[in-house]
């Protein structure tokens, strides 16, 4: 979740001033509520908290059980079940039932916890497991990186290679979810696990520095994407124009990976206005680990540019062309520059989540919860 990042930073900060306070992770969600598993909520030894784990209904009480929790130095897991009649009648929004986790911080016993909040500064990929189940290695840890060895004091998970394996899938996931698992150890024994996953965001690239780019770029940055803009035009693609984007001036025909490195996290939107340029930037990207292509313009349009790049030579098979969106975004009856750029930013998140970018109206469940799985170690 981006928004941890913000407790990540508040962790760090207290760990290296030497002050330390409680960790708060939603670890699982029954029925409705106003976050999902994995949401967090740092309260440091003054009692000041960052995060959020409700839409405001439990954090108060929560602060002072994680206060108590500090100074006992044990961590515990605490249930809240929320009246839906009494929740909604408030305002607050979040009826349903929530377990967390809350833990002491310290910097004498909390190596993961700060190599985790690093990690999360850092931008850099990860999973902290924490056993939930009851016994002697209740709240035991360790963080699994992406590009390094795994953090962590026991060797009760680190010899799990499931858990290792699962924990590399779900890196390579678009939208991975933070969940419960259960971990099988032989002779019947089953041990729950939580485990905390966190990708950097998306990548949003925009081939085009025109005026319809400006809102696109704005709101990829408002939805957390790291947003780059790609337009050999100093004259477009300046910082007074995107002031919160990476900008490159690239001229298409010099488009390749050095300059322009493309992985399975980046999503990308060709609105050039050139068909030239356009040609050559969905050449290009056809040729990478784009996952998504949006092409502005009619089905036409993008039609004519796909002929146009077989008629090079290039061989464009059918899996290369279904990351192909064109035209781009949902169909919202979209008119505007804004309200166009709310339609490929809509697209892209339900391609990321894997959804299909339908109403919500009368559906019973917005998201699924689960902690039904089990990992043979």
């Amino acid at each position: 979740m981006i928004e941890n990042r913000e407790v990540a930073k508040a962790v760090y900060t207290s760990l290296r001033e030497g002050r330390g306070g409680a960790l708060v992770t939603l670890i699982q969600v029954r029925g409705s509520a106003y976050k999902r598993a994995g949401a967090m909520m740092f309260v440091d030894a003054e009692g000041k908290t960052t995060g959020l784990i409700s839409g405001g209904c439990l954090e108060n009480d929560v602060a002072e059980v994680a206060m108590q929790v500090l100074a006992d130095g044990i961590p515990v897991i605490r249930q809240y079940a929320m009246d839906e009649d009494v929740v909604w009648g408030l305002g607050l929004g979040c009826p349903g039932t929530i377990e967390l986790y809350i833990q002491p911080v310290t910097t004498d016993s909390s190596r993961v916890i700060y190599s985790w909040a690093e990690s999360m500064l850092e931008n850099r990929a990860s999973v902290m497991f924490t056993l939930i189940s009851e016994g002697k290695e209740f709240g035991q840890q360790i963080l699994i990186h992406q590009d390094k060895e795994p953090t962590g004091t026991t060797q009760y998970l680190l010899k799990k290679e499931s858990l290792m394996k699962w924990a590399y899938h779900k890196l390579s996931e678009q939208n991975p979810k933070s969940e419960c698992d259960s971990i099988r150890l032989g002779k019947g024994q089953i041990v729950s696990t939580f485990a905390n996953v966190y990708v950097p965001p998306i990548e949003l690239i925009i081939f085009g520095a025109g005026h319809d780019a400006i809102p696109l770029a704005q709101l990829g940055h408002i939805t957390g994407f790291k947003t780059v803009i790609v337009d050999p035009r100093e004259a477009f693609n300046h910082v007074e124009r995107f002031p919160y984007a990476e900008r490159k001036l690239i001229h298409g025909d010099s488009l390749n990976t050095e300059l322009l490195p493309i992985s399975n996290r980046s999503y990308c939107v060709i609105m050039n206005h050139h068909i030239i340029r356009d040609e050559q930037a969905l050449s290009f990207l056809l040729e990478s680990e784009a996952a998504y292509i949006g092409v502005l313009g009619p089905l036409v349009r993008k039609n004519r540019i796909l002929d146009n790049i077989k008629g090079q030579g290039k061989r464009v098979p059918k899996p290369k062309i279904s990351r192909i969106h064109g035209p781009v975004g949902l169909d919202i009856g979209a008119y505007t520059p804004e309200e166009i750029a709310i339609s490929i930013v809509a697209e892209i998140l339900a391609v990321r989540n894997d959804h299909t970018g339908g109403f919500l109206r009368e559906k019973s469940q917005i998201h699924q919860h689960s902690c039904n799985t089990v990992l043979q170690a």
